[in-house]
């Protein structure tokens, strides 16, 4: 007998190369941020298109659906990621 069992959390780890943002800027830098040990969660209120939560659970970043200026919201995203106090080393 097969039967399937529903896990959120396998579910968000298979999405993670598959981020649904309507910009390429943005949607790299939320890769970037996944890359180095952020949790993005899709969904949100009004323009709000997902969250960023670092692996401390301290620093968050939201991320916009339709910011003025995309190019600049993803270097925002980046910048929020590199200068988190728990951010994983790039290399050892």
């Amino acid at each position: 007998m097969a039967y399937c069992v529903y896990n959120k959390r396998t579910e968000q780890t298979s999405r993670r190369n598959n981020v649904s943002h309507p910009n390429k800027h943005i949607r790299e830098a939320i890769q970037y941020a996944q890359a180095n040990g952020w949790r993005y969660d899709e969904g949100g209120k009004s323009h709000k298109k997902g969250t960023l939560y670092c692996s401390c659970g301290v620093c968050v970043k939201f991320v916009y659906g339709t910011p003025r200026n995309p190019e600049a919201h993803a270097n925002q995203i980046r910048r929020a990621v590199d200068a988190c106090p728990n951010r994983y080393p790039k290399s050892l």
